[in-house]
Order: C-alpha cells, then structure tokens, then sequence
C-alpha cells in the first residue's frame, strides 16, 4: 500500500473532471493506498470556494473530502517545516510557507504529494512528488 497527499491544484483537476487526475485517484483508490488531504490543503481548497460562493463545488469538495482522511499538521510537522524553511532561506531558495507546511507534512509522514506544481516543492529535501499528469 502506498500512501498520498493532494495539493490543491489536483483537487482542483479532479473537481473539474479532469480526466488523468480523475484516473489515478481511481486507480489509487482501487489498489487500497492511503489517500489523505493536508489541513492546510484543506483550507486552500475551501477559502477559494467560499470566496466564489461556489455553493456547488462546495458540495462537491465536501462530498469528495468524505472519502479521504484529513490530517492536521502538529507540532513535530512544524518544527520539521522550520528547518526547511531554515535551510531554503539560507540557499536564497523562496518557498511559500504552505507549501513548505505541505511538503513538510509528506516527508515526515512518508507521503508522496500529488502536484501539479511540482517547481513549488523541488527543492524541499526527501519530498516525494509525483506529478498528477502522469
């Protein structure tokens, strides 16, 4: 079994029936693998619905978050992002906070992230990335 993290831009693919998205959660979930949204993916996703009153697509995301786990991001997943963001900053290399929270949360939970933005998270040391093209 292997285990899963979206970004927000794949739930977003998935929500719009994007079909190779919707293909590999399908396979993913058929094979029993792990498949879990970040809290702080969580939020993006809903801050941007709510934002567009996007009543549908709420439903739809609501609906969608009833099949997968959603796990917060604690103190040890913290501390693990403040050392990213250490050594990122010190390598004149800027990455968004979210994005080091996400990245943090795989690594230490052993998850690959599901991205589309894969130039986001390159250069987070240990994260396993897989593009949701493929």
């Amino acid at each position: 079994m292997n285990a899963f993290a979206f970004d927000s831009n794949t739930i977003s693919f998935y929500m719009r029936n994007h079909g190779t998205v919707v293909k590999r959660i399908d396979v993913a979930r058929s094979r029993g693998d792990r498949l879990v949204i970040p809290s702080i993916v969580y939020y993006e996703v809903k801050r941007g619905l709510l934002y567009a009153r996007a009543s549908h697509k709420i439903q739809a995301f609501d609906f969608f978050c009833q099949s997968l786990i959603i796990e917060s991001i604690d103190k040890r997943i913290a501390e693990s992002a403040a050392r990213i963001y250490a050594l990122l900053k010190q390598a004149g290399r800027i990455v968004e906070d979210a994005d080091i929270l996400i990245g943090a949360y795989c690594v230490e939970n052993d998850y690959t992230l599901i991205t589309n933005n894969t130039k986001h998270y390159k250069n987070i040391p240990r994260l396993l990335i897989e593009d949701r093209t493929l």
